[in-house]
């Protein structure tokens, strides 16, 4: 009996189990899964909140086991550079014909990778095995990442997807400020010869979440595709989205924006905790980098779906980058000038335009995707992004060895800068899309 209970609530490593064939979606259906969609991505952002490789709870584990800024660097590329797998995710979805079963198998192998970390108080871990589990994850990761983009956007059609990812991305913020408080406040309070351990709980709790995730999130149907294609080799797949001239074009000044921003963004936690001396401090830490981050693109959203509707998608895209690009100033300035209140402004212009992004960014891919083979398009721009923001890390990663960190700043600012010029002149020139195809995007608030 409790074995095929649990049959019932995990499915088991099967390809031929019912809960991974498509089916149509009822129209009655959609709230649900909408509801399951939020809940899941409060799971899920929970357990890349305390195990991104990037946050302030992994960076604290990372220097406490002997890793450089260097290195953190070098195991941010890694992982930037892991994307490029993504473009065999259609292989899979072809060998097993659907998108959901190498979803869940991949994104339970990345999450396993993992519990050596989670235990490592028995056997300790040296930077090279983090470097590798966290590369290892990341491998896995990005082979799961464009089944599920697409099978989202067949779920959630064109003109309703922005409000929807602009409503689950405001739950999330709200939930996120009060688990990761609690967390900050438990290993701030412990002494220092047990803070280690209070990490690894919070490791293994971010970790128990994301399990829970994978099994919420499996439970929602997939549809049928909306568009079928016929088999075709690899590199004519491949070569599809860049012989699409718009779709070429978003690409290239999403790689450019990224590779500058990955200059220095890799190293905004580092900084504070070694060079501001900010390493014991988590409920700082966590008030500046997730609490003010995720208050203010809260509140952003009650205004952004007004802005949408009078604007258009296009100039809040280029609103938001513009102001995004000098978030580097105020950490330029931070070492001589009240650094609390330079940061703390940095992490809300931060929060209020990356939540403009993450609005509109998907509408106008949706829209560059509409009837074509999405997860190759997906996977496409995501590795050719990522892998220059790797070359950013890179990059950033030798100016941190070879002269310091505070370097990374100004050569991040001036690349920002020069990105976002070549991003305006892009967007207004109606190269990527049009006024006609705003039209189809309704407000985000109103949805």
């Amino acid at each position: 009996m409790v074995v095929k209970k649990l049959k019932s609530i995990v499915p088991a490593f099967s390809k031929d189990d019912n809960i991974f064939r498509t089916r149509q979606i009822q129209e009655n259906e959609l709230p649900w899964i909408r509801t399951r969609h939020i809940w899941t991505g409060i799971l899920g952002t929970v357990y890349g909140t305390f195990l991104g490789p990037a946050g302030i709870y992994f960076t604290f584990f990372c220097f406490a086991s002997g890793m450089s800024k260097y290195q953190l660097g070098i195991m941010a590329s890694l992982v930037s550079f892991a994307v490029v797998f993504q473009i065999f995710s259609w292989v899979f979805e072809d060998l097993w014909g659907n998108r959901k079963y190498p979803w869940y198998v991949f994104s339970i192998l990345s999450r396993l990778c993992f519990i050596p970390i989670v235990f490592s108080f028995w056997i300790p871990l040296g930077p090279l095995s983090i470097i590798v589990l966290c590369s290892v994850s990341a491998v896995f990761g990005n082979l799961a990442a464009p089944p599920w983009s697409s099978w989202l956007y067949d779920l959630i059609s064109e003109d309703q997807l922005a409000g929807f990812m602009s409503r689950r991305s405001a739950v999330i913020q709200f939930f996120i400020m009060g688990i990761a408080l609690f967390a900050a406040l438990a290993v701030q309070q412990s002494d220092q010869a047990h803070k280690m351990m209070i990490v690894r709980l919070v490791f293994a709790f971010g970790l128990t979440l994301g399990i829970i995730d994978l099994i919420f999130h499996v439970q929602i149907p997939e549809p049928h595709k909306k568009t079928q294609e016929a088999k075709s080799d690899f590199l004519k797949v491949i070569a599809q989205p860049w012989s699409d001239k718009k779709f070429r074009q978003w690409i290239l000044i999403m790689l450019l924006w990224t590779v500058s921003m990955n200059i220095c963004e890799p190293f905004f936690i580092p900084y504070l905790m070694k060079d501001l001396g900010f390493e014991n401090r988590f409920v700082l830490l966590t008030v500046i980098s997730v609490c003010l981050v995720q208050m203010s693109g809260f509140i952003s959203f009650l205004f952004w779906g007004k802005i949408i509707e009078k604007i258009g998608t296009r100039k809040v895209f280029l609103i938001c980058h513009c102001l995004w690009s000098v978030i580097p100033l105020f950490y330029l300035l931070s070492a001589s000038v009240k650094p609390i209140l330079l940061i703390s402004i940095a992490w809300i212009i931060t929060g209020i335009f990356v939540n403009g992004t993450t609005i509109v960014n998907p509408a106008i891919t949706s829209i560059l995707t509409k009837g074509k083979k999405r997860s190759t398009y997906l996977a496409v721009m995501t590795i050719t992004s990522s892998m220059f923001g790797g070359l950013g890390t890179l990059i950033g990663s030798l100016i941190v060895k070879y002269f310091s960190i505070w370097h990374v700043f100004p050569v991040s600012l001036i690349a920002r800068i020069s990105s976002f010029v070549i991003m305006f002149i892009v967007m207004f020139n109606g190269r990527i899309y049009d006024k006609s195809d705003e039209a189809v995007i309704e407000n985000p608030a109103e949805q």
